[in-house]
């Protein structure tokens, strides 16, 4: 009998359902890896490709993993990685009840030198053919420590008593000038932090030394959560004074084609400088054609970019309201309480019209606050469709565009496309579709 050949799409689906399965319960066609795939790589050369491009796309790394490496990540291997998930392991801790002390952070921000030293030094080792066309994303985890309890037959978190603990804690490089002296690494096109986050000043230089091509890129911060999200918690690791982390966003901006921006605390120079240096040119985004800008209500200086609003002060429970202390001191301001825009945010749209006058490619922006409360929105939604241009704001606490931030905003169609700007104000929390990230071609 003749030999029976498969097409490589038949064979390539008969790997998948070899080496993956869908957990009981789990979300339907949620499909996984089994730990044991790796051994029908030995099949044939077809077979060992499909495989790793499973195998490898996610690495999960830590200072003992990144000595071996790039042992094990051949150059062929390299261009399967999508994704590095990046673990500091950070000493034990202390009593969870007692403050952390200078020498436990210190011994905290000597890990993260030295894992970030090691990770780094290996991926600079790859060059921009082996690695995957779209680019490999990083995310940064320095986990909390975990609460040890008694098993239980439901799933139960693990990290909340550690919070209150470590809700002023900063992780910093105890040599950024060392870091900054590395050579450059050009695979990472996405950076996501998780739960212990880093001083924006170091994230910041960070993002200056990024010099290769790249034409999609994302930062999203994980850390926040709508309790943390405050001046008095927040400012030990925010920029105070010039907004460093802003304007490299900026700089970086102007080099790519698809911009997100998650969770991370800007003002109006991530998209305008407000004094332009002499002998500068103004900024222009040649190729920019999708921005998402969702930012945190306060700016790196600790400026709130919204107040409460007095007239639901009262609707709001012990835990989340505004509520003068026994001494008349200002009033605690808790995320659940803001809804009112400030004169900031006036700022931020026109500069960000003033920014778009100069994005001829630009199809699409979105502007959203993080406001933590389904009743309280604060969105933007600029679209150039092929006939039209259309921008859209939408508060549930009446805010409207000051004039010359809808003057500024109408220029643009009519200086890129000779085409009238469509404006629509409303407080219709579904008044914006924000889509998915477009792909680029």
């Amino acid at each position: 009998m003749a030999p029976v050949f498969l097409a490589p799409e038949i064979i390539g689906r008969i790997i998948f359902f070899l080496t993956h399965f869908n957990p009981p319960g789990y979300i339907p066609n949620d499909w996984r890896l089994l730990p044991d795939a790796g051994q029908y790589a030995c099949v044939s050369r077809f077979w060992q490709d499909e495989i790793e491009r499973e195998t490898f796309a996610t690495l999960r790394l830590n200072l003992p993993r990144l000595s071996r490496l790039n042992s094990i990540m051949t150059p062929r291997r390299r261009r399967f990685v999508r994704r590095f998930n990046l673990f500091i392991r950070l000493p034990a801790p202390g009593p969870r009840d007692d403050p952390e002390t200078d020498d436990e952070r210190l011994r905290n921000n000597q890990a993260l030198q030295a894992t970030l030293e090691a990770f780094l030094l290996t991926l600079s080792q790859w060059t921009a053919a082996e690695v995957h066309q779209d680019g490999i994303k990083l995310y940064y985890f320095a986990n909390l420590p975990r609460e040890e309890r008694p098993p239980s037959p439901m799933p139960q978190p693990r990290v909340s008593a550690w919070v209150h603990r470590y809700k002023k804690s900063v992780l910093e490089l105890t040599d950024p000038e060392r870091i900054a002296q590395l050579p450059p690494v050009i695979a990472i096109t996405e950076l996501m932090m998780n739960q212990r986050p880093l001083h924006q000043r170091h994230l910041a230089n960070t993002l200056f030394q990024i010099k290769h091509p790249i034409e999609n890129f994302t930062l999203c911060d994980s850390v926040y959560t709508p309790d943390q999200a405050w001046p008095s918690r927040i400012s030990e690791r925010l920029w105070q004074g010039e907004d460093r982390l802003s304007e490299s966003i900026r700089i970086l901006s102007q080099r790519v084609k698809v911009l997100v921006i998650e969770d991370i605390a800007i003002n109006d120079e991530i998209f305008y400088p407000r004094a332009l240096s002499v002998g500068l040119t103004e900024p222009r985004w040649n190729q920019l054609v999708y921005l998402r800008l969702h930012y945190l209500p306060i700016d790196p200086s600790g400026e709130l970019l919204f107040l409460p609003d007095p007239n639901e002060a009262e609707s709001y429970d012990s835990e989340a309201s505004v509520d003068s202390d026994a001494s008349g001191n200002m009033p605690e301001i808790t995320f659940w309480s803001l809804s009112i825009a400030t004169p900031a945010i006036q700022k931020l749209h026109l500069a960000a019209a003033r920014a778009v006058l100069q994005m001829p490619a630009l199809r699409e922006m979105e502007l959203e606050a993080s406001l933590g409360n389904d009743d309280h929105w604060h969105q933007f939604w600029y679209q150039k469709g092929e006939y039209s241009a259309k921008a859209i704001w939408t508060s549930n606490s009446g805010w409207i565009p000051e004039d010359d931030v809808l003057e500024c905003w109408r220029k643009v169609p009519r200086k890129h496309w000779n085409m009238e700007l469509k404006v629509t104000v409303s407080n219709d929390k579904h008044a914006v579709f924000f889509g998915s990230k477009p792909t680029i071609d």
